[in-house]
């Protein structure tokens, strides 16, 4: 039989940290990147329209410009109207002067379906991460022994020498000697007397 143990408080942390590591969507994710595709260079040529490359590498020469890795498209401060660039990847140059709610693009139709399309796989994506991550939290919760966790969460297998030490000694809260052992016997303090 496999080693167990109660789950405290830092085991539960450590097993949530996991999940939320090691989580995915494939088919959510799929689907949020052929959109991103699909939108990106929509953004990148609204941007460079407005912004011209050549016009930016001059005013980056001065320290004029900042990346822009977020591009609005749908009215002021609306949060849902927002192309991401993934991480990583080259973005766009735009004036320093600009924050990201007051700069705005001219945006043809197929441009603002591609980035309608983009914010809805994005939700659907997050959605499916945010159900996936609250499944995985209540097994931990709702779980008293890890190995209750491991039945249904097999995965969670590779933490078992991280979360269950091999030794008694390492499990222990005070590594005790023998004599100290003794004299507590013999002293068993509060025994002889009694409680109020």
């Amino acid at each position: 039989m496999r080693s167990n143990k109660t789950l405290n408080k830092s085991d539960r942390e450590t097993l949530f940290n996991f999940a939320k590591a090691n989580i995915s969507c494939p088919p959510e994710k799929a689907a949020l990147d052929a959109a991103y595709d699909k939108a990106k260079p929509y953004v990148l040529e609204a941007v460079q329209k407005r912004f011209p490359p050549a016009d930016m590498a001059i005013m980056q020469k001065y320290g004029a410009t900042r990346e822009d890795p977020c591009i609005r498209f749908g009215g002021y401060y609306n949060a849902d109207s927002v192309f991401h660039f993934n991480t990583g990847e080259a973005v766009p140059l735009v004036p320093r002067n600009t924050g990201c709610s007051e700069l705005h693009y001219e945006w043809s139709s197929d441009a603002l379906n591609a980035l309608n399309s983009y914010v809805l796989a994005r939700h659907a994506h997050r959605k499916a991460l945010d159900q996936k991550i609250e499944d995985y939290r209540r097994l931990i919760v709702g779980s008293r022994t890890f190995n209750d966790v491991v039945a249904v969460w097999p995965a969670a297998e590779s933490l078992r020498a991280k979360l269950i030490p091999k030794s008694p000694e390492q499990r222990a809260l005070a590594c005790l000697s023998e004599d100290a052992i003794l004299r507590i016997r013999s002293d068993n303090a509060g025994a002889t007397r009694e409680v109020a």
